[in-house]
């Protein structure tokens, strides 16, 4: 929103943003109408309801979720011990990183030459108003938090939108991705919600009762689909 507040409509920031973030602002908009509305598919599927994926998402925002430049690929993985570690033996293997670090330097690539296309020093990032005010905007009134509070050179500008481009595509890919279907909408391995409470002794001889009926089975299948 920060960012409708302060490009023009033919400006090339916004118009790479725009593309990059296609339907995005549209799924917050389908998602309070048919998620976490009362009555939704959350409350249908869940046991819990839409107010409590509410109140949990704020609490995964505030915790260290939401900084931006904190969370920048290498930065986090690094801050977390799992690339260029100090302390520690080299992971044998991180299949998400071996692929997203090679995702991720194609969107800077294209970034960058994008950027220069438009930019063609840092003279020019720091005359743009419109760009300013954006970054103005987006760490002080939307309140975005760890998001830069000024901007003076492309090279700042390119981290930013690819950050921007990474969690788009990248990052909510791989929590998304086909496996929401194939994995999760696999019945009786995945339920949504247990159907009766939990058993307080020992001795269950039967999983049956605690799992979906058939309507429930096919509306959770169904849910995952329509989100895959």
């Amino acid at each position: 929103m920060s960012a409708t507040r302060s490009f023009s409509d033919m400006h090339p920031v916004w118009g790479l943003m725009r593309r990059v973030a296609v339907n995005s602002f549209a799924y917050r908009v389908g998602a309070s109408a048919t998620l976490v509305n009362p009555g939704g598919e959350i409350e249908k599927n869940f046991a819990w309801n839409g107010d409590q994926a509410i109140a949990y998402s704020k609490q995964l925002w505030k915790s260290d979720c939401a900084p931006w430049q904190a969370n920048y690929l290498e930065t986090k993985l690094t801050r977390r011990g799992l690339i260029n570690c100090e302390y520690g033996p080299k992971l044998k293997s991180f299949p998400y990183y071996e692929d997203a670090s090679v995702i991720l330097g194609a969107l800077r690539t294209f970034i960058t030459a994008y950027v220069d296309a438009y930019y063609p020093s840092d003279d020019a990032i720091t005359a743009d108003k419109e760009l300013v005010a954006w970054f103005h905007e987006a760490a002080r009134a939307a309140d975005i938090v760890d998001f830069p509070a000024s901007i003076s050179t492309k090279s700042e500008l390119v981290a930013v939108l690819s950050h921007h481009a990474y969690l788009i595509s990248i990052l909510h890919g791989s929590l998304n991705s086909n496996s929401l279907l194939h994995y999760s909408g696999v019945l009786p391995m995945h339920p949504f919600s247990l159907y009766k409470p939990l058993p307080k002794e020992k001795g269950v001889s039967s999983l049956v009762p605690f799992l979906p009926d058939l309507g429930a089975s096919i509306h959770q299948i169904a849910l995952v689909a329509t989100f895959n």
